[in-house]
């Protein structure tokens, strides 16, 4: 049992690690950006390895299914707020809607409100992979000071915004309800 609970908790350990890394950022940005970046690549690293934890057999708990979806959010949400000047807020705004109503539908679901699980999505983890080369691509227009990967980022948050209303649209095909 020891062995088990053990596995129960590394993956939450990693997730919330990723949080931290992504408050640590915040704060590196503006002074040692490169430190940030290599922040922001360990935040990344680290969603795929607690997932791949996550999925062994009889690995996965309601904390987990909970703040990972969340430390994702953050961590893209968060780290696209640092690029406000060149996002402007309004299209971080427009690309936190799907989002956020996605983290209502999961505390909706932990309440029993909704269906009874919010598994994770093919779709979701398309659009968190497609999130996160966002993010790389918009620290490697800060650093190298490049008005063309600003624009490509820029029409790449709309395109993740697309992504993120498909992924709120999945939640709610073929999904049973609450009981």
């Amino acid at each position: 049992m020891g062995g088990r609970r053990i596995m129960l908790i590394i993956p939450n350990l990693i997730t919330l690690s990723r949080v931290a890394a992504t408050f640590a950022l915040w704060l590196l940005f503006p002074s040692y950006p490169l430190t940030a970046f290599l922040l922001m690549l360990y935040a990344i690293a680290s969603s795929t390895l607690d997932g791949f934890i996550a999925r062994r057999p009889r690995c996965t708990n309601v904390f987990g299914a909970i703040i990972d979806p969340l430390a994702d959010k953050i961590l893209y949400l968060g780290t696209l707020w640092l690029f406000r000047e060149h996002l402007t807020v309004l299209v971080i705004f427009i690309a936190a809607l799907p989002e956020l109503i996605l983290i209502l539908i999961r505390l909706l679901a932990l309440a029993g409100i909704i269906y009874a699980t919010i598994p994770a999505t093919t779709i979701g983890k398309y659009k968190m992979t497609f999130h996160c080369g966002i993010l790389i691509l918009l620290f490697l227009a800060h650093l190298v000071h490049s008005p063309l990967f600003w624009q490509s980022g820029t029409i790449l948050v709309g395109f993740g915004f697309l992504l993120s209303c498909a992924s709120v649209h999945s939640h709610f095909i073929n999904r049973p309800t609450a009981q």
